[in-house]
């Protein structure tokens, strides 16, 4: 059995994106949420400092140390002792039993320790296997696209970290057909087996392309009809007034029945109705903007001050407060429902097939499915009276009117509605000293824009204070430049060479190895060629020819720089990475566009803005990946 299974999202894995290899390159580690910094710049070398805590509990879980798996020797060309094996787990919903990715975990790590992975590698056959660890994707579905523990899987496969890796079945990995193959595809190219436990499927077969592409068309498909027959479900009890698990702040829900499912007593056809507390605190809102003349900020304030409980999961919990922010109350103030006109199915969630995002879409009225009724307005689910509505609804439109006309810098500057995608150099990576956690963001336009702690704008934190961004900019690149030294180069050199020199002397015979392959491989391309020339000239023979030459290809670079390695294992120079470092510099300097990946691949956690009383001091880490090692500079410097 493995290391147990909890508590180890918490080591992280800073080091995976770029430990294979073999030149300089930023780390791409996750955004850590660290707040510890020290009073002096000072360097740190290490591989394990960098640990991004989880921001959340469906972060993946994963065992410790798969990021310190010895890179394999792929291709294979003799029998491996052991076969390490990666298991990969996923649950779609936190509706959905916790334990079942541990099944899966459990299930794939019985089949290993009893050598009964159905791997196809010839070289595999009978080979004692053995599991190099676990992923698990938590509470996420298989339709998204990016998850953290199907990357990282993927990462272990690039870098050559694992032999194979196996599933329960293929949908546990994704229900997408076009990702299914891509996985096939990413495992083949880099000599890793994709294995399916119960479907006994493999990528290393050669029919595996049409099998994986038929069982991710049947998993797609599967998923397309339980989300069909789960809207089909939740339409008729909607129409007949019930809830359908969504409801807006000011109201709950009760069951009326009990139905018998799978021998169990369930409570089902929940009533809506209104909770006067929290009604109460909606009329009291409405009242604010729509006679009191009070703003949504101030709104905002003024609700946390007194300790009202927030939307959420706060209010579903009695005597829990949370926090209010603005699009809180922006939201409820739009809200048809506390006007008592109940619709259904008014917008439509979507994905973007190149993001993976999910992206809300408005539907025309003649498909919104009315809540109880024919024209789905329920008097006896009002909250607010319809003059108040209707006044409200007047001053919102005139500010969007307004803001389109562009009566002042900032409307003129954001327009209706300011851009989802961030276009300042630090946008994202700066977090509040005073609070801990609260993200500073633009909280104006004027003379070049203003960062604030997003938690000061609900009346959660007291850092007020406005930080210019034209300083904010200037001081962390004015770091960058500085910590990006000839010392930090020549350290950064130091260590992937050692690295270099440590494969060659891991692997003496690689040079000779790699001939006598080369050897081999040339007179097995002149063979198909000799083939083709009397005649033979099958598909079969070209792929064969194709493969060979590609193959051909990879080993002769392979020992070109083997060679180059023996005569000179100094290969990478301070004078090299240095060069790469100004780049880096300059891209920070004269390409905004291109500099906030930079950044965010230079800074391992978020920079600390801290008010003091001497100042506004800017704290944070720098770290550069020196080839899988990550040295790390601390810097502590004040705002000018």
């Amino acid at each position: 059995m493995t290391a147990t299974r909890t508590g180890v999202a918490e080591t992280g894995y800073a080091n995976h994106p770029s430990a294979s290899s073999s030149s300089f390159s930023p780390t791409c580690s996750p955004s850590g949420r660290s707040g510890s910094v020290v009073a002096e710049t000072k360097g740190i070398t290490s591989t394990s400092q960098i640990q991004p805590s989880p921001q959340s509990s469906l972060r993946p879980q994963f065992s410790p140390g798969l990021s310190a798996l010895p890179i394999l020797k792929l291709p294979l060309i003799e029998r491996p002792t052991p076969a390490l094996v990666l298991a990969y787990g996923r649950y779609s919903s936190e509706n959905q039993n916790a334990g079942s990715a541990d099944a899966q975990i459990e299930m794939i790590e019985s089949a290993v320790a009893a050598n009964r992975v159905p791997v196809r590698n010839p070289l595999l056959l009978g080979v004692e296997q053995r599991l190099a660890g676990f992923v698990k994707d938590e509470a996420i579905s298989g339709t998204r696209v990016s998850r953290e523990g199907i990357e990282l899987v993927e990462w272990l496969i690039t870098t050559h970290r694992v032999h194979a890796v196996c599933v329960l079945d293929l949908s546990r990995s994704t229900r997408l057909v076009e990702r299914t193959i891509w996985l096939r595809n990413l495992a083949r190219f880099h000599h890793v087996e994709f294995v399916s436990l119960s479907e006994n499927t493999s990528s290393y077969d050669d029919s595996s392309k049409p099998l994986f592409f038929v069982q991710g068309l049947v998993n797609e498909l599967s998923n397309d009809q339980r989300r069909e027959a789960t809207v089909a479900h939740m339409t008729v009890r909607t129409a007949a007034g019930y809830s359908h698990g969504s409801l807006p702040y000011g109201y709950v829900s009760e069951a009326t029945r009990q139905e018998d499912r799978k021998g169990k007593e369930v409570k089902s056809h929940f009533a809506i109705k209104i909770h006067p507390e929290r009604a109460a605190v909606v009329c009291q809102i409405f009242e604010w903007y729509g006679r009191n003349g009070l703003g949504v900020k101030k709104i905002v304030a003024r609700l946390n001050e007194m300790k009202i409980p927030s939307p959420g999961p706060s209010h579903r919990r009695e005597g829990l407060v949370g926090a209010w922010s603005f699009t809180t109350v922006n939201l409820l103030l739009k809200n048809p429902r506390y006007a008592g006109m109940w619709f259904w199915r008014m917008r439509r969630n979507e994905v973007d097939p190149a993001t993976g995002r999910r992206v809300q879409r408005a539907l025309p009225q003649s498909e919104w499915v009315p809540m109880g009724g024919d024209d789905g307005f329920r008097e006896d689910l009002r909250i607010v009276p319809q003059d108040m509505w209707e006044a409200v609804q007047r001053t919102l439109a005139d500010i969007t009117r307004r803001r389109a006309q562009g009566k002042t810098p900032a409307e003129r500057r954001w327009g209706c509605r300011k851009s989802s995608e961030a276009d300042h150099l630090l946008s994202g990576l700066l977090c509040c000293g005073t609070c801990g956690d609260g993200n500073l963001v633009l909280s104006s336009g004027k003379a070049g824009g203003y960062y604030q702690c997003f938690n000061a704008g609900k009346g959660t934190c007291e850092n007020k204070r406005h930080v210019p961004l034209r300083k904010l900019e200037a001081a962390v690149v004015a770091v960058v430049a500085e910590l990006l030294d000839d010392k930090l180069a020549a350290e950064v050199a130091d260590r992937t060479n050692a690295k270099l020199r440590q494969r060659l002397a891991e692997d003496p015979n690689s040079i000779e190895r790699l001939r006598v392959e080369r050897q081999k491989l040339e007179r097995k391309v002149q063979n198909y060629l000799d083939f083709a020339g009397d005649g033979d000239n099958s598909p079969a023979l070209r792929e064969r020819l194709h493969e060979t030459e590609a193959r051909l290809t990879q080993v002769s670079g392979d020992l070109l720089r083997a060679e180059a390695l023996r005569r000179d294992p100094v290969l990478v120079t301070p004078f090299l990475v240095r060069e790469q470092l100004r780049d880096l510099v300059a891209v920070l300097r004269s390409d905004p566009g291109r500099s906030r990946g930079v950044l965010r691949s230079l800074f391992p956690e978020r920079i600390t803005v801290r008010v003091q009383e001497d100042g506004v001091w800017v704290l944070g880490k720098l770290a550069v990946d020196a080839d899988g090692s990550t040295v790390v500079r601390e810097f502590r410097v004040a705002l000018a």
